[in-house]
């Protein structure tokens, strides 16, 4: 339900970000409003469905937090929305100014900040309940915001693995992925092998589904809208000084 919120919004949504997004400093001041309305949103919707809960009500037919925090809080777009306004930012910033971090050792700083932090921040005590992990949901936002940003910059340590062929391919074939992927659940309790098929199963599936549907619909909509292919550029751009004769 998330996803297709937030693609059938994402047309409306470009031009106004775009107004938003004059400047580098318009763009930053525009992604930190959103993380803060995003930590504000989440933190006062986990409020009131454990303040229903705690009354002893159900919330929306839930009568337990964890049957909530699945049902609603996990899956309701408007509790997401901010995350994909977040990344539409970085994306539109990278493809009119480039990448943010011009150095490789700031990039690669950025990401082994970034990793670090996510993994302190599971690690921590109080985020193994559920009430505590679902707060602690959008301090994430922003490791996985810096994480990107790194990443984007072409200029990691992880840059070669990421214009590999086999990793291109995986995001061409992403959203065939996306969309098969839920056919192969292997259900609350999987044992391996039913995790292991399930994957190769929604993998292959995927790669069927993009080599005979997506691809040739795009080839078909680039002929008709008369734009060139883009299919061969890497959203990962190698800009490390060794590649560019530095």
């Amino acid at each position: 339900s998330c996803e297709l919120f937030f693609y059938a919004l994402f047309p409306f949504l470009v031009p106004t970000l775009g107004r938003w997004m004059r400047s580098k400093g318009s763009a930053m001041v525009t992604i930190l409003c959103l993380w803060f309305f995003e930590v504000i949103l989440f933190l006062g919707a986990t409020w009131i469905v454990l303040s229903v809960i705690r009354s002893g009500h159900s919330f929306l037919g839930y009568r337990t937090y964890g049957e909530a925090k699945m049902g609603v809080l996990h899956v309701f777009p408007l509790l997401r929305l901010g995350e994909f306004l977040i990344g539409m930012c970085i994306g539109m910033a990278a493809l009119r100014w480039g990448p943010v971090l011009k150095s490789p050792r700031n990039a690669n700083l950025a990401l082994g900040l970034s990793i670090t932090a996510i993994l302190v921040l599971t690690q921590l005590p109080g985020l193994t309940s559920r009430t505590a992990g679902i707060q602690a949901y959008p301090l994430f936002i922003g490791f996985l915001v810096l994480m990107l940003v790194a990443l984007m910059s072409g200029r990691t340590i992880l840059t070669s693995f990421l214009n590999s062929r086999p990793i291109v391919f995986l995001g061409e074939i992403s959203y065939s992925l996306y969309l098969v992927h839920c056919f192969f659940y292997p259900g609350p309790h999987p044992t391996k092998v039913a995790y292991t098929l399930g994957f190769l199963g929604s993998i292959v599936s995927a790669i069927v589904l993009y080599l005979s549907v997506e691809r040739p619909a795009r080839s078909l909509w680039r002929k008709f809208i008369k734009q060139p292919s883009v299919s061969n550029v890497s959203p990962f751009k190698d800009l490390s000084p060794s590649r560019e004769g530095l």
